[in-house]
């Protein structure tokens, strides 16, 4: 199986590399907006911080006097629409079953940013820009989303696990391969920062020579589910509680639980963009009970997908942030500048 798996992982490498250079040389086109985009993605399949990127990029370019539109994929979202508005800057209009539970998150997180989710990203762009009057396009995990031309392209790079195991899909977490990939690059950030890992060498590494900047993911407060109050970590030092998460990377969710002091007696980790229909919170429920546990936590993008639910125990999710390690007015700086040289990201 290991041999196959990598037949067809070569086999669907070539295909990235050929199509990656059709889109350069314009063999296949490229459709281009009306106002500047800006692409967040990576070169492997989740879990190194493009939502948190997204949401810190959005507040960014708010505070710069831009008028930001989210452009999302929708994973996870049953939404078939060719625009599917998960928000309008005014009102969340999709749930998380249709919209996308990260689409969801990121509109509530930015109650005045427009969200939109489809398949394709160039049909999002004219809605907002026509519609909400986007000034500025961010396109949420959009570094192969290559039939949309962008102005800025922001690659990020897990520092604890740069490609995985080295291996293209589906031998793999590899989206494509990294040096053909890499020359896309406008601006590379390390995400989930790590003082005690070997630091990474991009130039090296990437065989490319672009501005680098570091940064981690920090917790900040923990919201209960059914009334929204919030508590600082402390509130749950040297209590038993159980955790539960449906991300790409469970065991850095757990890991900051227990690094915040907390005995987490039960942890169950769920696949990406879990469906949390069917019995497998009340079987946690009643797990974490018999352990002694008098709270459940999880994650933000999670609690999205259990809102409105009655359980035995306490929910609270945990609200993560963005923190720059290093390089953050350097980016803004020059994110300001691309801005300003594109024609359509003129004020």
């Amino acid at each position: 199986m290991y041999w196959v798996l990598r037949w067809v992982s070569f086999a669907y490498a070539l295909v990235q590399k050929i199509r990656a250079v059709c889109y350069e040389r314009g063999l296949i086109p490229s459709q281009k907006l009306s106002a500047p985009v800006i692409s967040i993605g990576n070169l492997t399949l989740g879990g190194t911080g493009k939502t948190p990127t997204v949401l810190w990029l959005a507040e960014a370019l708010q505070k710069m006097g831009r008028h930001p539109a989210i452009l999302s994929r929708g994973y996870g979202g049953e939404a078939q629409e060719k625009v599917n508005v998960v928000s309008d800057g005014k009102s969340l209009l999709l749930e998380p079953a249709t919209g996308g539970d990260e689409p969801v998150m990121l509109a509530r997180r930015l109650p005045t940013v427009p969200v939109l989710s489809g398949r394709r990203r160039y049909p999002l762009g004219v809605h907002a820009r026509q519609n909400f009057k986007a000034d500025v396009m961010i396109l949420d995990d959009g570094f192969q989303h290559l039939a949309l031309k962008r102005d800025l392209n922001i690659l990020l790079v897990d520092h604890r696990s740069p490609w995985g195991n080295g291996h293209v899909f589906p031998a793999g977490a590899l989206r494509e391969p990294p040096q053909a990939g890499s020359r896309r690059a406008d601006v590379v950030i390390i995400t989930r920062f790590c003082e005690d890992e070997p630091e990474l060498e991009i130039k090296e590494l990437l065989g490319i020579d672009k501005p680098v900047m570091q940064t981690r993911m920090v917790p900040a407060r923990l919201h209960n589910l059914a009334d929204g109050t919030a508590q600082d970590l402390s509130h749950f030092q040297s209590k038993t509680v159980a955790g539960f998460c449906g991300i790409a990377k469970p065991d850095d969710f757990f890991e900051t639980l227990t690094g915040a002091g907390m005995n987490v007696a039960v942890t169950q980790g769920f696949p990406d963009h879990f469906d949390y229909e069917g019995p497998y919170l009340n079987e946690l429920m009643e797990s974490a009970k018999s352990k002694g546990a008098v709270a459940v936590i999880t994650t933000e993008k999670d609690a999205v997908k259990i809102e409105g639910h009655a359980f035995p125990l306490p929910v609270w999710y945990l609200e993560m942030q963005l923190e720059f390690v290093a390089g953050e007015e350097a980016l803004l700086e020059f994110i300001a500048e691309c801005l300003d040289s594109t024609p359509e990201g003129k004020k």
